[in-house]
């Protein structure tokens, strides 16, 4: 599966999620004043978010080398997280606000 590479001062990270995403953020002077990247995968399929960077701070000087790959095998995340929510379809919302208005005589 398609995925990305990361080499962050020769620590390397496989990342890869057959139906989902990969999110990668580097946060320099964030609120807090504080550097650090944090990356991260959501899987539609199975509904697990897995970390690999969390907010692992970042210093002047610090070296990057993100490669697009194929990547057989994914690094082990730091941390899984069950994510059962699961977003209301457009239709789903139409016929709540539907049912709603027909409660109140609107319609």
């Amino acid at each position: 599966m398609n995925g990305i590479e990361i080499d962050y001062n020769g620590d390397i990270q496989k990342i890869a999620v057959k139906d989902g995403m990969i999110l990668l953020n580097i946060f320099v002077n964030d609120s807090k004043g504080n550097d650090s990247i944090y990356a991260s995968t959501t899987d539609y399929e199975k509904g697990i978010k897995s970390v690999y960077y969390d907010f692992t701070p970042i210093t002047i000087g610090d070296r990057f080398k993100i490669s697009i790959k194929e990547i057989d095998a994914p690094s082990a995340p730091l941390k899984e997280q069950s994510d059962n929510t699961r977003r209301m379809t457009k239709l789903e919302q139409f016929k709540r606000l539907e049912e709603e208005l027909k409660r109140e005589g609107a319609i």
